[in-house]
């Protein structure tokens, strides 16, 4: 029998990170010995997903939407900042997003799970030339493909987009 420890055992031990502590209940820290960068990614996303569910869709979402129309301008303010930092990130956003309006670009389900609602991810990056080359996936497998971009180029691998 396997000596692990549920998860709400482990994330009443430990808390939320530091970053959460005005979203979570107040729980001490109590941290591991020099745990990988990656496990500790792993436990903060089982203990969000937990408390995430524990909170109820409705109490969260309704707490993100106050959140949202509090801070509108602070948000809207960084939203500018990205753009003008991320020109051609945000071109290529913009042409694909008014293409598909256009009925000039089909919004294909995702090439995974065939969710319908997606995000066009662009595998050879933003030049003008590139915009339209890329694959439509949902925001589960959007993010996932990205955390495997990140491993491989902190492991060298020379993946970059």
């Amino acid at each position: 029998m396997s000596k692990m420890k549920s998860l709400s055992d482990e994330m009443r031990d430990k808390g939320p990170p530091e970053h959460a502590r005005d979203f979570a209940p107040s729980i001490p820290i109590k941290m591991n010995s020099n745990p990988s960068l990656e496990e500790q990614r792993e436990k903060n996303n089982r203990y969000y997903r937990e408390w995430y569910h524990r909170q109820g869709r409705e109490s969260v979402n309704r707490r993100n939407e106050e959140y949202r129309l509090k801070n509108w301008e602070k948000r809207k303010a960084d939203i500018y900042k990205y753009q003008a930092k991320h020109k051609d990130k945000a071109a290529a956003r913009v042409a694909v997003n008014n293409a598909v309006y256009a009925g000039k670009f089909e919004k294909l389900p995702c090439q995974e799970c065939n969710e319908t609602k997606v995000n066009f991810h662009h595998t050879h990056g933003y030049d003008k030339e590139h915009w339209f080359t890329g694959v439509w996936l949902c925001t589960k497998h959007h993010a996932e493909l990205h955390v495997k971009l990140r491993r491989a180029k902190e492991l060298g691998l020379g993946a970059d987009k």
